[in-house]
């Protein structure tokens, strides 16, 4: 399934540029699938409910009600399924977490429900049957979207991806809680080595907040490769002591940038 992933750079402010692994159609098809038997799932429970509830009908009307509510639990569902899951669980459904891929920002930013809006309404073109090879029972074939995807490579964008301005990337866990719980006590200690000439510029402070939300994510040597050309601009306002690398200067940075926040806000 990695076959047809690609990596390709986003960059951001202040020369930052952010590599992701997006995810190919083949892992993508697998945790559609897996989310539509959830779904499936969920309407067979809703006609199981629906037959029960029957028997208080008048027998004329019965199947006619449950063909009603059936239609109306599935529009819900399936409307709501995909956008709130990605909305609410830093864009990722069930079939995507387990399959480690997420939904992600075209442009390196975060998410904007806007975007998860968009891309979810635009599904219904992705998965359009196409006639007469694909219509199969009424059952969407998801063949525009392969089309698509297919024809954005390396980004792997379907209508809903393109529309959305977003992306699906292999989602990397954090090592552990004990790696991350580690790695904070190291920026807070060498904050405490780190002086400030004058404080960063906003768009530098958004970069910086933008890349530590995504360190976790990256490879060691990727972190290197990105921090490594900002050492002479934060040489300028910032002196650290030698034999440190940028990324471990821009974890410090960040952890001193949040205390001077913070003590400002308690402050007011």
């Amino acid at each position: 399934m990695q076959k047809l992933d690609q990596t390709i750079a986003i960059a951001a402010p202040e020369f930052i540029v952010f590599r992701y692994h997006t995810a190919g159609p083949s892992i993508r098809i697998f945790a559609a699938l897996l989310d539509h038997l959830i779904i499936a799932f969920i309407l067979i429970c809703a006609l199981f409910l629906f037959a029960l509830s029957a028997a208080c009908l008048p027998g004329q009307n019965a199947a006619g009600v449950i063909q009603f509510l059936l239609f109306l639990v599935f529009f819900i569902v399936y409307w709501l399924y995909f956008f709130l899951f990605e909305w609410l669980n830093r864009g990722r459904t069930p079939g995507k977490m387990a399959f480690q891929i997420r939904v992600s920002s075209a442009d390196g930013t975060a998410l904007d429900v806007s975007q998860l809006l968009i891309r979810n309404l635009v599904r219904i073109a992705d998965v359009l049957p196409v006639w007469p090879l694909f219509w199969l029972f009424f059952i969407p074939s998801g063949v525009i979207g392969l089309i698509s995807m297919f024809a954005s490579a390396p980004a792997f964008q379907r209508l809903g991806d393109l529309a959305g301005r977003t992306l699906v990337i292999r989602d990397q866990p954090e090592s552990g809680r004990e790696i991350q719980l580690q790695a904070d006590a190291a920026a807070a200690e060498l904050a405490s080595d780190l002086q400030l000439r004058y404080l960063p510029a906003a768009d530098f402070v958004r970069a910086l907040n933008e890349y530590m939300v995504r360190r976790p994510l990256l490879h060691p040597e990727r972190r290197a490769e990105i921090t490594a050309p900002l050492q002479p601009f934060v040489r300028d306002f910032c002196q650290f002591p030698p034999g440190r690398s940028m990324d471990e200067v821009l974890a410090a940075l960040h952890h001193t940038l949040f205390q001077l926040d913070t003590e400002k806000r308690g402050a007011a």
